[in-house]
């Protein structure tokens, strides 16, 4: 990456004023400090050897209010591929997060607060496939229904109320889980063509019967 080198300069400002220092990347000014250190303006951070195979590489930028971090800050791997998007406010993460996998594929999505994932989550695999959504509280705990892609997604254990679909976004399950288990709720099939051919109802793991079209 071609670049400027930082060029610092101090006391230009008339005396009146108080002094600043910045520097200057790609003919713009940035990493603004005031006369107490304090972070202003736009900034870079630019990578050092080890932590990336080579020099000035920018890892991180976005914009400093008050010495806080504030707006929308990226975040790179050391191969320039965006790692992660985080909304900041008053120099905490609030509100939108996107964290990417390493060949750039969205990996993470959703909102953040006081140090959780809360409101509706999202997550992807690797090839930027959805593998589920979920619910969560403002104290980031699981509330409301999961949504899972059934062809991309092993868990654990599925517990609760949730949804499972394919991978042509068809429902195959919904109601209440217990390990893996559909307890009560209903099963989804469809014909080798792809349209719905049953609705089938469970209630306490036993099957009560189909339901009409």
């Amino acid at each position: 990456m071609k670049f400027l080198k930082y060029i610092l300069l101090f006391g230009f400002i008339p005396s009146i004023f108080f002094s600043q220092s910045f520097q200057i990347f790609k003919r713009d000014t940035i990493n603004h400090l005031d006369k107490e250190n304090k972070k202003y303006g736009k900034w870079i951070v630019f990578s050092s050897k080890p932590k990336c195979d080579k020099d000035s590489v920018i890892i991180e930028k976005g914009n400093y209010l008050g010495n806080k971090k504030t707006g929308v800050w990226e975040e790179y791997f050391c191969s320039g591929i965006l790692r992660t998007k985080i909304t900041f406010n008053h120099g905490r993460p609030e509100g939108i997060v996107s964290i990417y996998h390493e060949n750039g594929k969205l990996h993470e999505t959703g909102l953040w607060k006081n140090n959780k994932w809360v409101g509706k989550y999202k997550e992807y695999n690797s090839e930027g496939k959805f593998i589920r959504e979920q619910e969560l509280d403002s104290l980031g705990r699981k509330e409301g229904k999961s949504i899972f892609n059934f062809t991309e997604y092993e868990p654990f254990l599925i517990n609760g109320e949730a949804a499972l679909y394919n991978s042509k976004n068809q429902i195959l399950k919904e109601g209440v889980f217990k390990d893996n288990r559909l307890t009560d709720g209903k099963v989804y099939i469809y014909d080798d063509q792809g349209k719905l051919s049953r609705t089938t109802l469970y209630i306490a793991g036993i099957y009560a019967g189909d339901l009409k079209k």
